[in-house]
């Protein structure tokens, strides 16, 4: 089980604020005011002038909402004949306190030291405010005033009722928990993929879904018509759930993938009732993914032993001749001024132009807890191959020549066209039959 993971407000996203605030006098969902609210100002030509903006998430007249859960406010204020000089915020008919207030209220994402708040300098003729407002943790009923003065001690002012309801949340938050069965899955481009999600709902209940692709450092709603829950298209996205779904739900999620061949994050993304905001993401890669690699044993010869064993047919694992066109793998002979029993050179170069170069984990870009079984496809292969380090030594034919070798080395090679990544599992020397061997696992 993945727990999402709580973020508060979800800064990665380039969306909408969507909110829960705004609910039925029945205390099972929104009801939102029906117009911009202006103040009393307008008996007065010379007065200032003060507005609530109605539109969604915002609270323009009147919610209901739990105990404790916070609301939104676009606040607009215009001077009259003299300069805005600040805003003064009561409850019911009183002060709000200025302790409380710098605990309870924030203005674009500012907290608030006291209840009279100066407006900015620049804003001496008009200002626009989003005011975010905790509202009261126990049930009542509360009418929340904001009143506009001017430097002629005019005013204007505005309120909205906010209700709050233990019935409809409040108490303690706690997380929804989800489950995907998958964090990164391969797809073609622009195909549909179904991701079960199993969601149990926590507190408050849940309210939105929605799913995003994160972009750069944004995270972006993606097209709604791209998305299905258990077969239903998206209405929107987000978009609010149906009443059944609130408590949690196990559903298939329908996503058509990228268009272009990339490796790109999604956010599954929930909204519960108290605008908190919960995410869980995945990866859809649809980028060429490779064959599944072929893995045989070859075993190659001292090429001073008998004859037709000192090259190696990669493709088949079967030796060959040195000079076989089907080798690609060649031994390198043995130093004939030397004794036969330490003579063979124990190098290997490649063939009929294969290039052959060593895979050294942590070197060249190559991951250091990179192994032989590391590569599962053809294209992990040819990925390898760029990490390859080359021979320095060159052999009688004029082709790059490795040192010599040792059981656990692991090379790589390529003919330009195919790629071949083998780790050396033994190596067996002789005495004086130039029988010595190498015996080792190929993949391609």
């Amino acid at each position: 089980m993945k727990n999402l993971l709580r973020i508060g407000f979800l800064s990665l996203l380039t969306v909408v604020f969507f909110t829960a605030c705004e609910v039925d006098g029945d205390g099972t969902g929104g009801t939102g005011g029906t117009g911009g609210t202006g103040g009393t100002g307008g008996t007065n030509d010379d007065a200032p002038s003060l507005a609530l903006v109605d539109k969604d998430g915002y609270v323009s007249t009147s919610a209901t909402i739990a105990p404790g859960e916070t609301f939104l406010v676009n606040l607009l204020g215009a001077k009259g004949a003299a300069d805005l000089l600040s805003v003064e915020f009561d409850i019911d008919g009183a002060r709000f306190g200025d302790a409380e207030i710098s605990d309870r209220v924030t203005i674009n994402s500012s907290t608030v030291g006291g209840d009279n708040v100066a407006v900015d300098v620049s804003e001496t003729s008009t200002f626009d405010w989003d005011i975010t407002i905790v509202a009261a943790d126990a049930e009542a009923t509360q009418t929340y005033m904001f009143r506009l003065i001017d430097a002629d001690g005019l005013n204007d002012e505005v309120s909205v009722t906010i209700t709050t309801d233990g019935s409809i949340g409040g108490g303690d938050v706690v997380a929804p928990t989800i489950t995907i069965p998958m964090n990164s899955v391969a797809v073609a481009p622009n195909s549909l993929f179904s991701i079960p999600i199993d969601i149990v709902a926590g507190n408050p209940l849940l309210s939105q879904m929605g799913v995003f692709e994160v972009v750069g450092t944004d995270a972006v709603a993606i097209d709604a018509s791209r998305l299905e829950l258990d077969g239903v298209a998206f209405p929107d996205n987000p978009f609010f759930l149906e009443a059944d779904d609130k408590d949690g739900f196990a559903k298939n999620l329908t996503i058509r993938s990228q268009d272009n061949e990339s490796s790109t994050i999604y956010i599954i993304a929930f909204f519960d009732e108290a605008d908190n905001v919960y995410q869980s993401e995945f990866t859809l890669d649809t980028r060429p993914q490779g064959n599944v690699v072929t893995t045989l044993e070859g075993v190659l010869f001292n090429r001073a032993g008998p004859a037709g064993f000192g090259g190696l047919d990669m493709d088949s694992g079967g030796s060959t001749g040195s000079s076989d066109p089907e080798a690609e793998l060649i031994d390198n002979g043995i130093d004939s001024n030397e004794p036969n029993a330490s003579n063979w050179l124990q190098t290997i170069s490649g063939t009929n132009g294969v290039e052959v170069k060593y895979l050294r984990p942590g070197e060249n870009g190559l991951p250091g807890d990179f192994t032989f079984s590391s590569a599962t496809t053809d294209l992990e292969i040819a990925e390898a191959w760029r990490s390859g380090v080359d021979f320095t030594l060159v052999n009688s034919d004029g082709n790059g020549m490795s040192d010599p070798v040792n059981e656990g080395d692991l090379f790589v090679a390529t003919n330009n066209s195919k790629f071949y990544i083998f780790v050396i599992k033994d190596v067996n020397v002789t005495g004086n039959d130039n029988m010595d061997n190498y015996v080792m696992d190929i993949s391609f």
